[in-house]
C-alpha cells in the first residue's frame, strides 16, 4: 500500500513511512530489544527486511557478524554466529511484534500473495503445507514455543501448584522458573481411551505429563530446586514452586503421525493454580 518499512541503525530503531509520516514501530513493546540488537551491528552486519503478503506482516532479520581478525575485518571466509541473529515480524492489525522465527534468510520477497525467502542461493516458499509441515524452514522442522510470565498478586510471594492450558493436546511445558525455584518439565498428554492394564493405569496416574479434564489440560508442578546448605525441607516440599512470578515456556513440534499430531497446534490460554505463601 502506502507504507514503507526500514531500520535506522544510528538511532537503533525500526521505522514505518506512511501517509501520516514516520512512525517508530520498534517502540511498540521492544524498544530495549531493538536498541541492543541494532547497536551490536557493524558495517559488516546484515539487516534484511521484507513484506510478508501472506500475513500482511513486516518481517525483519537482524544478523550481526561476530567473527573478526585483528584489523577488525571479517575473516575470509567469515561466518555468522547463528545464535545472535533474530528474525521477527510486525503486525499492523495488532500494532505489535507478534512472533520470532527460527529461519535465517539471505533475502525476503513476496509475489502474488505468496511469501518467499532465499537461503544459500535457493528459494523457499513459506506456508506451503501441502509439501511441508508447519515450523519447517529450508527442510528442517523446528519446535514452536511460547514463553509467558505468570504474575498474579504482584506484591505477594506465591506457591504455584499446577499449570493448566487450553488448546491442542500436543503441548509440553519445557520449563517453569521463579525468582527462587525451578520446576520439573511436563510432557504432552497421552490419548488413552481405555485403561486395560496396570501399566496403562500407572502411565495415566504417575507419569509427569499433562492430564485432560473437562477439555482442559493440567499438570502438577514438581519442585526440583537444589537444596541450599543447611536447608531443611518439610512436608510437601516437592509440590509447587515459590516466587513472586513464574516464567513458563510451552512448546510443540509437528510430527509424522497422521492421526494425532499433524495440523495446526492451538494454544488459547495458560494459567496456574496458586496459593499465597505462608511466610
Amino acid at each position: 500500500g502506502y507504507r514503507k518499512y526500514f531500520t535506522d541503525k544510528d538511532r537503533n530503531v525500526v521505522l514505518r513511512l506512511s501517509q501520516d509520516g514516520i512512525t517508530e514501530i520498534s517502540s511498540n513493546g521492544l524498544t530495549d530489544f531493538f536498541r541492543d540488537q541494532l547497536n551490536a551491528t557493524t558495517a559488516f552486519s546484515k539487516i534484511i527486511g521484507g513484506l510478508d503478503q501472506h500475513t500482511q506482516n513486516y518481517t525483519v532479520s537482524i544478523q550481526p557478524i561476530d567473527t573478526y581478525n585483528d584489523s577488525n575485518i571479517p575473516t575470509t571466509p567469515y561466518t555468522n554466529i547463528d545464535s545472535t541473529y533474530r528474525t521477527l515480524s510486525f503486525s499492523e492489525d495488532s500494532l505489535g511484534w507478534t512472533s520470532f522465527y527460527t529461519y535465517k534468510p539471505t533475502f525476503i520477497l513476496s509475489l502474488r500473495n505468496n511469501f518467499y525467502s532465499i537461503k544459500d542461493g535457493a528459494i523457499w516458499k513459506h506456508y506451503e503445507l501441502t509439501t511441508n509441515k508447519r515450523s519447517t524452514f529450508y527442510g528442517v522442522t523446528y519446535p514452536s514455543s511460547v514463553t509467558l510470565v505468570l504474575n498474579p498478586s504482584v506484591s505477594e510471594v506465591k506457591t504455584f501448584k499446577t499449570i493448566n492450558y487450553e488448546g491442542s493436546p500436543d503441548w509440553t511445558m519445557d520449563s517453569i522458573i521463579t525468582d527462587s525455584d525451578i520446576g520439573l518439565s511436563i510432557s504432552k498428554a497421552t490419548n488413552t481411551s481405555t485403561i486395560t492394564t496396570l501399566s496403562t493405569l500407572q502411565n495415566q496416574l504417575f507419569l509427569n505429563n499433562f492430564k485432560k479434564k473437562e477439555n482442559k489440560y493440567f499438570g502438577n508442578i514438581i519442585n526440583i530446586s537444589p537444596k541450599q546448605p543447611g536447608q531443611i525441607l518439610w512436608g510437601q516440599s516437592m509440590s509447587g514452586i515459590d516466587g513472586f512470578w513464574a516464567t513458563v515456556t510451552m512448546s510443540t513440534i509437528d510430527s509424522t503421525d497422521p492421526i494425532t499430531f499433524q495440523g495446526k497446534k492451538e494454544l488459547f490460554a495458560v494459567s496456574s493454580n496458586y496459593v499465597n505463601s505462608s511466610y
